[in-house]
């Protein structure tokens, strides 16, 4: 993943937020941040006590806030958003003065990879109640690829 986010976006920051994996997340992070030369522009934060993607996107947000960022960008790190769109998304956010740009699957273009059929069906009825009781005029209010 980071990789691919150096490849299409080389001169961004990272933040790798890690619930204390046991998958060696944190320490392979710093490893490939060590090994490629990318030093500090890859952070590795480790959260012990909490887990779940709402936290660890508040905890990425309040680093960016902290770090004063103007823009601050999100996905999962499980290969299911594409890092290649990173600079589309940054490039929409700047040149629309948006406040927020979603890297939407629900759109044209946008296509669901490697999901089975339940992620998919939960993923429908979330947006689905979502758009009903909110009264979003959105489709993707669930994804987390987006640029802030």
């Amino acid at each position: 993943m980071l990789t691919k986010i150096r490849e299409a976006f080389p001169d961004a920051d990272c933040l790798v937020v890690d619930d204390d994996s046991p998958d060696g997340t944190a320490e392979i992070s710093r490893r490939y941040a060590e090994e490629s030369g990318a030093g500090e522009s890859i952070l590795v934060k480790v959260r012990k006590d909490e887990r779940g993607l709402g936290g660890a996107i508040r905890a990425a947000m309040q680093t960016a806030i902290d770090g004063q960022y103007d823009l601050f960008c999100n996905m999962d790190a499980d290969l299911s958003h594409d890092p290649a769109d990173l600079p589309r998304l940054v490039s929409t956010c700047l040149k629309q003065n948006a406040d927020v740009v979603v890297g939407s699957r629900y759109i044209e273009g946008g296509a669901i990879v490697g999901w089975p059929w339940r992620r998919k069906v939960m993923s429908g009825l979330i947006n689905g109640f979502t758009r009903k009781l909110l009264r979003l005029p959105v489709r993707d209010a669930s994804g987390s690829y987006r640029c802030y």
